[in-house]
């Protein structure tokens, strides 16, 4: 290590990946590999630059991972109706799922389907990798994640003529299923 003593700089920002490779003499690349899981990069100078980065308190930025890797590593979950008694359930199912393969939630709730529209321009300027709508969207917004060339799934919801991926119940189809057997059991 050059330098064991952290500039006095270092105390009024958060420490970057330069920091840590200046504090332990290597390159900043050294210090990306080192952070990035399957990256060559030998066990000496992993622990040269991990002990660097805890002394400076160093913790990798996602946000500029992912412009070096061109994914955000975050779905975009579109939530219209919070007070459906099985939707906090299922999001924290989803979310859990989705962290276990090292990807992020970003909850937009609507407090009315209309609001959509806004809530898209929020969604794009994530630039999150996909995203799961449990909300109703118009043809023209459903273009928009294509456009965008953001994958969607609709959740609870179908779009026309199957033009989007969805995952919904057959509740029409359940209901006879319900009212034959009844009819069949009397």
């Amino acid at each position: 290590m050059k330098n064991d003593q952290p500039s006095k700089d270092h105390s009024r920002r958060r420490s970057t990946s330069y920091d840590v490779a200046q504090l332990a003499g290597v390159s900043q690349s050294a210090v990306s590999r080192c952070f990035r899981p399957g990256n060559s990069i030998s066990e000496e100078k992993r622990k040269v630059i991990l002990k660097a980065a805890a002394k400076l308190g160093y913790e990798p930025n996602v946000f500029a991972s992912s412009l070096i890797t061109k994914r955000s590593n975050m779905v975009a979950v579109l939530i219209s109706n919070l007070t459906n008694l099985y939707y906090p359930q299922v999001l924290a199912e989803l979310t859990q799922r989705l962290d276990a393969q090292g990807i992020r939630v970003l909850l937009f709730a609507l407090q009315n389907e209309g609001d959509a529209g806004k809530m898209l321009s929020q969604i794009w300027r994530y630039r999150v990798d996909g995203a799961i709508a449990a909300a109703r969207l118009s043809a023209e917004q459903l273009a928009l994640f294509q456009r965008h060339r953001v994958p969607v799934v609709l959740y609870n919801r179908f779009a026309e003529n199957d033009a989007v991926p969805s995952v919904f119940c057959d509740s029409a189809g359940g209901e006879r299923l319900l009212v034959d057997r009844l009819v069949a059991a009397c």
